[in-house]
């Protein structure tokens, strides 16, 4: 079996302080959890007040993994929609491999746009 390398940098808990000031040189990257439990409460809500966060995104194998991964653990009930995600390198059966591994482990169920579209019209 190929091995499938999973890139996990991007977990939302990182920062990077002066990112984007054009007159300060950027810090090295440091978790900031409480930061990211502050954005998560004031955009999106707690746990309990909510039904489900969906997920999309470029790439399953960093982006939407870490993030499944972090909202798990914090209570959160998580779908990926399988039509709005990809594989870092473009490969399906990669995307196929990844997304099984995130369902087995319980960390988000994959949903499909038709299910979406029904539960939102």
């Amino acid at each position: 079996m190929e091995r499938i390398w999973i890139k996990c940098w991007h977990s939302p808990i990182w920062i990077r302080k002066n990112i984007g000031n054009p007159n300060k040189k950027p810090r090295v990257p440091s978790q900031d959890s409480k930061a990211f439990t502050k954005w998560l409460d004031s955009t999106v809500g707690k746990p309990e007040d909510i039904d489900d966060v969906i997920l999309i995104g470029m790439t399953v194998n960093c982006c939407i993994l870490c993030l499944a991964q972090e909202l798990f653990s914090r209570g959160y009930k998580v779908k990926i929609l399988k039509e709005a995600t990809d594989d870092y390198g473009g490969s399906a059966s990669d995307k196929e491999y990844i997304l099984q591994m995130i369902e087995k482990n319980r960390w988000a169920n994959i949903i499909f746009w038709k299910q979406l579209e029904d539960r939102i019209q």
